[in-house]
C-alpha cells in the first residue's frame, strides 16, 4: 500500500513537472530571437539530435562545395595531362610532401612561336577545391587571398577545360591561329575572398581592410552546411539542451507543441513562401547591394526569415 502510495505521489510529481516545463517552453515558443546576435556551431553539432538530416546531408552537393585539396575532394586525376588553350598550355601533376600527402600542381606555360619548346609562366598548388557536381574548379593560395585557377575539371565529361568554356562569352581574337593574350587566359580568373566566399560557404566574413585591401578571410564552415539555411544554430542548441524541451517539441506532453515553430532557428518549410525563396535566392539569384564596402569587410548580414530586399539596392 506504501509503495502504491509513493509510486501514484511519483507519478503525480513528474506530471507536474512536465505541464511546467510544457508551459515553460510554450511560453518560449512565443519569444522571438534575434538571429544575428546568435554564433554558428557548425554541422557536426546538428548531428546528436538530427542524425537521420546529418545523414542525408552527406548526399548532397551542397556539403562538398568548397573543400580543402585532398585525395578525397579533388575529383580531377592530375596524372599529367595538358590543356592547351591558344598558345598557352597547363599541366596537370600530383607531386607528395614530405608528409606523405598530396600536392596537386598546375603549371602553366606559352608554347614558343617556332614550336621548338615551352617557356614556363607560372606554377599553382592547388589548396581548395569548389564544386563537385558539374565541374570543379580550384583555387590557389596567394598571400593573403584565394585565386581560383583558369582550368576546371568536367566532371560528366571526365575531362579537362579552361574556364572560359563555362561562360557565354566570345572566343578571345587570335584562339583559332593558336594564339592568346594572357589576359583573355586568365579572363574569368577572380579572388574567392571577396566573390565566391559568399555563396559556397557558411558565415563568410570577407575581412577586406578599407585601408589596405588585405584580406583576413573567415567563414563558418567551408561549403553549404546547415546553418547557411537555417541560420546560426549557437541559441537553438543552448535551449535543446533540455531534454524536456526537446521532449515537448517532439509531442511527448498534453497540449502538444510539435506544430509550434522553435524560434531559435529557421525552418524554411514553415517560411512564407516569399521568405523561403529568399533564402534559396541569396545565392541562387541575381542580386546587388549598394553596401559592397560592409559587406567585403564584415560579410553579408542576411539571416534565414529575413527579407532579402532588405540587404540589396
Amino acid at each position: 500500500m506504501r509503495g502504491a502510495l509513493v509510486a501514484s505521489l511519483a507519478g503525480l510529481a513528474g506530471a507536474l513537472t512536465l505541464a511546467l516545463e510544457g508551459g515553460a517552453v510554450s511560453r518560449d515558443l512565443e519569444t522571438p530571437r534575434d538571429l544575428h546576435r546568435a554564433d554558428f556551431v557548425g554541422s557536426n553539432a546538428c548531428t546528436r539530435c538530427h542524425p537521420a538530416h546529418a545523414e542525408s546531408f552527406e548526399r548532397t552537393f551542397h556539403r562538398s562545395m568548397t573543400r580543402e585539396a585532398s585525395r578525397e575532394s579533388v575529383l580531377a586525376p592530375f596524372a599529367g595531362e595538358t590543356l592547351t588553350y591558344g598558345a598557352l598550355r597547363a599541366r596537370m601533376s600530383t607531386e607528395i610532401d614530405a608528409r606523405g600527402a598530396p600536392r596537386f600542381v598546375v603549371a602553366l606555360s606559352r608554347i614558343r612561336p617556332d614550336g621548338d619548346g615551352e617557356e614556363p609562366l607560372d606554377r599553382a598548388v592547388v589548396a581548395r577545391t569548389v564544386g563537385s557536381r558539374r565541374d570543379q574548379q580550384f583555387l590557389a593560395q596567394q598571400d593573403d587571398r584565394y585565386v581560383r585557377l583558369p582550368v576546371a575539371w568536367d566532371i560528366e565529361e571526365a575531362r579537362w577545360i579552361h574556364v572560359n568554356e563555362a561562360f557565354l562569352t566570345p572566343d578571345p581574337a587570335g584562339l583559332d591561329e593558336g594564339r592568346v593574350a594572357l589576359e583573355d587566359y586568365a579572363r574569368h580568373v577572380v579572388t574567392w575572398n571577396d566573390n565566391c566566399v559568399f555563396c559556397h560557404n557558411v558565415g563568410p566574413r570577407p575581412g577586406r581592410d578599407p585601408a589596405t585591401g588585405r584580406f583576413s578571410t573567415e567563414v563558418a564552415e567551408l561549403g553549404v552546411a546547415c546553418e547557411a539555411c537555417h541560420g546560426p544554430g549557437s541559441e537553438h542548441v543552448r535551449a535543446n539542451a533540455s531534454p524536456l524541451r526537446r521532449y515537448a517539441l517532439h509531442g511527448g506532453l498534453a497540449g502538444s507543441l510539435v506544430d509550434r515553430p522553435d524560434p531559435t532557428i529557421v525552418h524554411p518549410a514553415r517560411l512564407s513562401p516569399e521568405r523561403a525563396a529568399d533564402v534559396c535566392g541569396r545565392c541562387h539569384g541575381q542580386r546587388i547591394t549598394e553596401e559592397i564596402e560592409r559587406f567585403l569587410e564584415a560579410g553579408d548580414p542576411f539571416e534565414p526569415g529575413e527579407a532579402l530586399a532588405l540587404y540589396s539596392a
